[in-house]
């Protein structure tokens, strides 16, 4: 499988006026929880994105439009 995160309207909202939690910030506008993936790499990105649906998160700018190819589709085993 292969992925390409885009954002097509970003929240207005400020990250840093956001409450803080485990995973990343909590958005009272949307009420729902924003994870940071500030920090990770691309392939901690892409398994992140192989467990879970539509997330809500924060990149980094060179995060964004990046072809992200999944490894089981190669038969690849951690």
């Amino acid at each position: 499988m292969q992925y390409k995160i885009h954002i097509p309207k970003a929240c207005a909202e400020k990250w840093e006026q956001m409450t803080p939690t485990e995973k990343g910030r909590y958005c009272k506008k949307c009420q729902k929880e924003i994870y940071d993936f500030t920090h990770l790499s691309n392939r901690q990105l892409m398994e992140k994105l192989e467990n879970g649906a539509s997330l809500c998160a924060k990149y980094r700018l060179d995060q964004l439009g990046v072809d992200l190819k999944s490894r089981v589709n190669f038969g690849y085993r951690p």
